[in-house]
């Protein structure tokens, strides 16, 4: 390898450090007189949802361990119940009574219960309207797993089907409002369940039950408790009773009744869609970032010869919907978004159908992080970082205003108190009388035990003390000195040295036993050379794998050949798990989509060269030769160059992974390195062919049986290639199998670097 060749490595080694994944740590550990131990355990990342330190308390003569604040990852209020859930890497909680500590769901994985923390994000949850069912999975590969539905009332669970695709959006069931029945997808079919068939034990079988093909976005519930999905190009909605009718029937039923027509095929895979309040209009978003309002029946049968036109708005490039909010009046509200640029706020869209422009509008409340609509639909509150404004919805004049601590979601509890759940604090405010009171803390400035041996805590400037698991506010605290020992125990952190969780133990150590172990005991790990041997790639000018010994870390490389579909999504996935990636760009798509490479060239990932067109070398028509190949890596780099304002780095593979001398000998003239795989995916396969198709669940798990400590994992942009679903719309579920695995996720370039 020449000097510039080593001197690239090592800048790409430098200026792509990846993404380690944070293990908790644990630190402050403080021992009371009776043996309650006080520490706590702090997490690096939560995948955008914040860092943030859990105080937890155990008594080392029992081993009981329970959390003392509650970190709201996830949350959910049902209005009816007038439950508080909320959900984290620790375990399920509900809430019922302000400063209480909650009560703990032991359906989900619980620190509490002995189950390890959660690794990646986090297991998924729907609960239903009224609180009283949670549906939930039971994995089985890294994948897909069982669904299964438990009964709060009843007390167990039951098996609703098997092989469902894990869900980490929660899109792929949907309640009624009702709570009687709930839809959800299963390899690209669309089911329903009624609640009350299944607790008697006679629901009918899943096929007789699928009302179609149908994706996450392709289904809503009207609040008539009517399910709407599209198929193709018509809105069908379907009653309760019809639903009953086609299992009756056990035929091919046409049910539902045509409720709207669209002006384009739906795609289930991309697109998505809202219902009015009214069930007159729809709001569409397109998987080009098109967003648009539109009469539900689109045809116009009743006003003959009336032109309507859309409200439209196109999203700009990386930016989601994150929160649509519909009120009676007809009024829309939209927060939109994205991941790739945190230093840019949330937008939030306006349609008012009373105005005589018919069109959205942006408001000018910038940085909103949340909303939500009152009850009653006259009130909208709008959820900043550290504020909490309330606007009346008609005449958008603003009601309250409050200051609050760092801010994370809110709820309407009624008609005019808000819940505020928050990075420190979680409160009640109450709009009338402008007052808020303390719910549970979410994290806690400092705690440890008073002189009487009671456990305190200080959360923003105030201080609480717990009296029969009850948080009381004291006016003084006096913190007795933190303490490692006493009578019958001593404690102290050590480092984890196969961390897989911990990146810390909690050691304890009984005086009177004569024994030493971790209060908390990592998974197992086995070290990283058993059973794997160092093979190294083909010659210098081909990279088809990093290390087997050295690190547990694979890369993952996206090739975008001529479409750019899924390209944002992509994007966005990766800034929110904090991962840094490779790029091969081939020169059909810079010429197709400049702007759109430019985007990506601005992101921290590593951008490589996919020959100047799609091109199959192994084509005798072609006289691919050294020459040609060098001209054609050189012709890339200088459209990259006139697109982007950037050099493509030194590294490239051919279309379809083709390899010969040619390819070696040009990639040497030219100091390039050749990046192979030893994964493959085959997701660029179209559906046709019955003997290389497989599904992005089946890639996900070969993939899973493939993969060994430096692989190289590639994955196609674009949505070319026929086929019913594609790898780059289910990364999530590929991330979290690599991170459950122990894996790091590093940029090709920093595999090479750690490969030396």
């Amino acid at each position: 390898m020449n000097f510039f060749k080593k001197s690239v490595i090592l800048i790409l080694g430098l200026i792509s450090l990846g993404f380690l994944y944070g293990e908790t740590q644990f630190s402050r550990p403080d021992l009371g007189d009776d043996s309650t131990l006080l520490f706590f355990a702090e997490r690096d990342e939560s995948y955008r949802k914040g860092n943030y330190a859990t105080l937890l308390r155990t008594n080392l003569d029992t081993g009981d361990l329970q959390l003392l604040t509650h970190y709201p990852e996830e949350h959910y209020f049902t209005s009816r119940s007038k439950e508080l859930f909320l959900w984290n890497r620790y375990g399920l909680y509900t809430f019922t009574t302000p400063m209480e500590l909650p009560k703990r769901v032991d359906i989900y994985p619980s620190l509490e219960q002995g189950s390890p923390i959660q690794l990646g994000k986090l297991s998924p949850l729907s609960i239903s309207p009224d609180g009283r069912y949670f549906l939930y999975y039971r994995q089985s590969d890294w994948s897909r797993g069982d669904l299964l539905l438990f009964d709060r009332d009843r007390g167990y669970s039951t098996l609703v089907t098997s092989g469902i695709t894990m869900d980490y959006e929660g899109d792929n069931i949907r309640w009624s409002g009702d709570s009687a029945f709930f839809a959800y997808v299963k390899q690209g079919s669309l089911y329903y369940i009624s609640l009350e068939k299944l607790i008697e034990g006679r629901l009918p079988e899943e096929e007789i039950r699928r009302l179609g093909a149908g994706g996450p976005g392709s289904f809503k519930w009207g609040n008539d408790n009517s399910l709407y999905f599209v198929n193709g190009k018509e809105i069908l909605s379907v009653r309760a009773n019809e639903m009953f009718a086609l299992s009756f029937y056990d035929s091919p039923l046409q049910i539902g009744t045509v409720a709207g027509h669209l002006f384009f095929d739906f795609n289930p895979n991309f697109d998505e869609f809202w219902i009015s309040p009214d069930r007159n209009h729809l709001l569409v978003k397109r998987e080009e970032g098109a967003l648009f309002l539109m009469d539900l029946e689109f045809r116009n049968f009743n006003n003959y010869g009336e032109i309507k036109r859309f409200p439209f708005l196109k999203l700009p490039a990386g930016q989601v919907v994150r929160k649509v909010i519909w009120a009676e009046s007809g009024k829309m509200f939209a927060l939109v978004g994205g991941e790739l640029d945190r230093d840019l706020s949330n937008s939030l869209y306006v349609y008012d159908p009373s105005q005589s422009l018919d069109s959205f509008s942006e408001s000018r409340q910038s940085g909103v992080i949340d909303l939500a609509l009152s009850p009653d639909g006259e009130s909208l509150a709008l959820l900043y970082n550290t504020e909490i404004t309330i606007r009346d919805t008609e005449r958008w004049t603003l009601l309250r205003s409050a200051s609050t601590g760092v801010n994370n979601s809110c709820y309407w509890a009624d008609d005019s108190r808000i819940i505020v759940l928050g990075d420190d604090q979680s409160t009640l405010y109450d709009v009338k009388e402008d007052e808020s009171r303390l719910l549970f803390f979410s994290q806690c400035d400092d705690f440890g035990f008073s002189l009487e041996g009671q456990i305190q805590i200080s959360s923003l400037g105030k201080n609480y003390v717990l009296n029969k698991g009850k948080w009381e506010n004291t006016e003084e605290i006096y913190f007795r000195e933190k303490k490692v020992y006493n009578e019958d125990f001593r404690v102290f952190l050590t480092e984890n040295h196969h961390p897989v969780l911990y990146s810390n133990l909690v050691m304890v150590r009984s005086v009177k036993e004569f024994g030493t172990e971790p209060l908390l005991k990592d998974l197992e790990q086995s070290p990283i050379s058993e059973g794997f041997k160092e093979n190294p790639g083909s010659s210098s000018s081909i990279f088809n794998h990093g290390s087997r010994i050295k690190r547990k870390e694979v890369s993952l490389v996206f090739n975008v050949n001529s479409g750019i579909t899924g390209l944002m999504d992509v994007l966005n996935v990766l800034a929110e798990y904090g991962i840094e990636a490779t790029f091969f760009i081939n020169g059909d798509s810079i010429r197709k989509y400049p702007r759109a490479i430019k985007a990506l060239s601005g992101t921290d990932h590593e951008m490589g060269s996919l020959f100047y067109t799609q091109l199959d070398m192994t084509d005798r028509k072609y006289n691919i030769d050294k020459d040609f190949i060098i001209r054609g890596l050189a012709r890339n780099e200088d459209e990259y160059f006139r697109a982007t304002g950037k050099e493509i780095l030194p590294l490239w593979h051919a279309p379809w992974y083709f390899v010969n001398t040619d390819i070696v000998e040009a990639s040497e003239e030219m100091n390039y390195t050749y990046i192979g795989r030893d994964v493959e995916t085959l997701d660029w396969v179209d559906r046709n062919d019955d003997f290389l198709y497989y599904g992005a669940d089946d890639i996900i798990n070969r993939i899973g049986e493939q993969i060994e400590p430096g692989s190289i994992i590639p994955i196609t942009i674009g949505s070319s290639a026929d086929r019913e679903d594609y790898l780059f719309q289910k990364l999530e579920l590929l991330l979290n199998g690599l991170i459950k695995e122990g894996y790091q996720i590093v940029p090709v370039g920093l595999m090479m670097e750690h490969n030396k």
